[in-house]
């Protein structure tokens, strides 16, 4: 009974239920979390790939909770010192050709429709051109423009989008260089390009490509097709917009178009930008600085905290002593993974791995074939059981652990998943 009578038998709506409904997060510290049970589990998985510095780290920490002692919330209408001295910290680590931000909005989803309507606005032109398996997000033009999954036409009724596909930019085999693969290489994107110049707005590509299994492609393929694509985009004036809400911050050089030399016309950024408070920003050139207001600004968009929270986020990033843990975190990856089925440093060749930085996938492998996804999810589970918890993806496990974890405890985590895939193909 409550003061206001009897409880109503309320429930979680279906598409909030946890997966892991048997654990109750109540807390967590770094790399840890702990459940009601009291239970610590190592985050390979930085709780969906977005705790850039892990939970509750007290630089982002202080300075929301700083910033919520002073103000809870900035019109629109009214200059936000604070917003411009964050976003001069973000600009330090980005290409700096990307001089236009807006930080408006709370998710990924909107960072990606706010760059389409920047390039359709500049360009004149409607068609997006993407790649299959692509993940962008789950607002309506999100679900159109992203190629994962079966695409839900039930939700989907009334609306359009003008979007063509090239195929998923990888390929399982490992008879052939990826260089000389047209799935790989970009040349099916290139044919595009040259094919739809005229109507295209922009192309639209994620370089890690984490939720369809990719992490990036085997012998760094995904570079090489940025690379020509972008060559592409500039002969042909094609705005090139980068997905970049998974990789900044986990990969060298802050972001894959700074590591790889490339200038997109617009970056998209989320998930770890503000070390998991809700944010997104979308970075651009000059040129396709041109939405108006109500055009993709949002209420909680930018809001004060999550704004102080990046602020301390590319703070801690531009910091030499967190430069140096990266690196020994991934020198540990190297160490600990291999590529192409040669197996682990363990010796066994039930995996192999690819991805940059702190991004990898450590493919199953069932007689030198990718392992069916049941048996994935089982090695997922059977981690869990041992207190290391690891999101699986198709064939893959997904490990981007954040940059506070101890490298001694990523080799702790990192045996502890191997030793998982072992006991599950031997069906122990």
């Amino acid at each position: 009974m409550t003061a206001t009578g009897p409880a109503r038998p309320i429930r979680l709506s279906a598409n909030t239920r946890p997966r892991r409904g048997h654990l109750s997060v109540t807390g967590g510290a770094g790399a840890v979390f702990r459940t009601a049970d009291g239970q610590s589990f190592t985050d390979l998985s930085s709780q969906t790939l977005n705790l850039l510095f892990g939970q509750a780290h007290p630089v982002v920490t202080e300075a929301v909770v700083d910033q919520v002692r002073t103000a809870t919330f900035f019109d629109q209408d009214f200059d936000s010192p604070s917003d411009l001295a964050a976003l001069h910290r973000l600009a330090a680590l980005l290409p700096d050709h990307l001089l236009a931000f807006n930080l408006r909005m709370s998710n990924g989803s909107d960072a990606v429709e706010s760059a389409v309507k920047q390039a359709r606005r500049a360009t004149g032109r409607s068609r997006v051109l993407t790649v299959d398996g692509i993940y962008l997000g789950q607002t309506t033009q999100a679900i159109h423009l992203r190629g994962w999954g079966e695409p839900p036409t039930d939700i989907l009724r009334g609306s359009t989008e003008d979007v063509v596909r090239a195929p998923l930019p990888y390929c399982a085999e490992d008879d052939h260089d990826p260089a000389d693969c047209p799935v790989e290489n970009g040349e099916h994107l290139l044919r595009a390009i040259e094919r739809d110049q005229d109507v295209l707005a922009c192309v639209l590509l994620d370089p890690i490509m984490i939720s369809s299994g990719v992490f990036g492609g085997r012998h760094g393929s995904m570079a090489l097709l940025l690379r020509r694509v972008a060559e592409a985009c500039r002969a042909t004036g094609v705005p090139l917009v980068m997905d970049e809400c998974q990789t900044f911050g986990w990969v060298p050089d802050h972001t894959l178009a700074g590591h790889w030399g490339l200038r997109p016309d617009a970056l998209v950024l989320g998930k770890g930008v503000a070390g998991g408070f809700p944010l997104a920003v979308c970075a651009s050139t000059p040129e396709l600085d041109n939405l108006q207001w109500g055009e993709a600004d949002y209420t909680h968009g930018g809001h004060p905290a999550s704004v102080a929270a990046m602020a301390a986020t590319c703070g801690l990033l531009a910091d030499p002593a967190e430069r140096d843990r990266f690196a020994e975190l991934t020198r540990v990856l190297d160490e600990s993974l291999a590529e192409d089925g040669r197996g682990t440093a363990r010796g066994r060749a039930t995996t192999r791995s690819r991805g940059i930085g702190l991004i990898r996938a450590l493919e199953v492998l069932t007689d030198g074939r990718p392992a069916a996804p049941e048996l994935v999810r089982a090695v997922s589970d059977r981690c869990l059981r041992q207190g290391v918890y690891v999101r699986p993806y198709g064939s893959n496990l997904g490990l981007k652990p954040s940059r506070v974890m101890p490298p001694e405890l990523l080799k702790s985590a990192l045996a502890t998943v191997q030793d998982a895939i072992d006991a599950e193909l031997a069906g122990v």
